[in-house]
């Protein structure tokens, strides 16, 4: 404990840009956050160096020097693909905390599974949601998802029911929310109109929805 009193000392007696200086090493997702929780004037310096770190970004980006890196995820449990998602694609994701929270999408079948990944460790997690309460949304691709405060909202998605010797495609418009927290679905809605590969994000206490594939009866 005292040699931790004395490294804080140490850390405190340095000037602004030095201090600047270490903590824009820290990682935005997380240890960023961790650090401007301790102290007025580390908050005033994370904020500073998150702000620099995304202007940072957005001018790469606009230059197109952003250099990509291949993480590769492993399973929290070695050898057990039950915790890993299977390959698929119209998925429903949205970014809480450290964590990745994945739903749905399909390949041969439509998936109704929940999935995290951390952001951190890069490691896997299957969710076992609660199903005696609330509703399920239904097994659907392309929907649209974003995070409200603790909750992840799914809109609308496409499914392909078997009809005859052909397939039809068939749009929803239902709104459903996943607690967190609770670990448990609502059905809170629906939409003026069917949609799919559409986008969708909160702003306050509101829904911002645009785009929509066009009908594919």
């Amino acid at each position: 404990y005292n040699e931790y009193k004395s490294y804080l000392r140490y850390m405190d007696s340095l000037p602004d840009e030095l201090l600047e200086c270490v903590l824009s090493h820290l990682s935005v997702i997380h240890e960023l956050q961790e650090a401007s929780k301790v102290c007025c004037r580390w908050r005033r310096l994370c904020k500073e160096v998150y702000s620099c770190k995304i202007n940072s970004f957005i001018k790469q980006s606009r230059l197109g020097k952003i250099s990509w890196r291949n993480c590769t995820p492993k399973s929290i449990f070695k050898r057990d693909r039950i915790s890993e998602p299977s390959p698929r694609y119209g998925c429903s994701t949205v970014l809480h905390g450290n964590a990745i929270y994945v739903y749905g999408g399909a390949l041969k079948n439509y998936f109704t599974d929940m999935f995290i990944i951390d952001v951190l460790s890069f490691t896997w997690k299957k969710v076992n949601v609660y199903k005696h309460f609330g509703e399920n949304p239904l097994p659907l691709c392309w929907s649209a998802s974003t995070k409200h405060q603790d909750n992840m909202i799914v809109c609308g998605g496409l499914f392909q029911h078997p009809s005859g010797l052909s397939v039809r495609e068939m749009m929803y418009n239902t709104i459903h929310v996943y607690n967190i927290s609770r670990n448990c679905w609502y059905k809170i809605g629906t939409m003026a109109r069917e949609r799919a590969l559409h986008k969708i994000t909160s702003l306050d206490d509101k829904l911002l929805l645009f785009g929509r594939l066009n009908d594919p009866k």
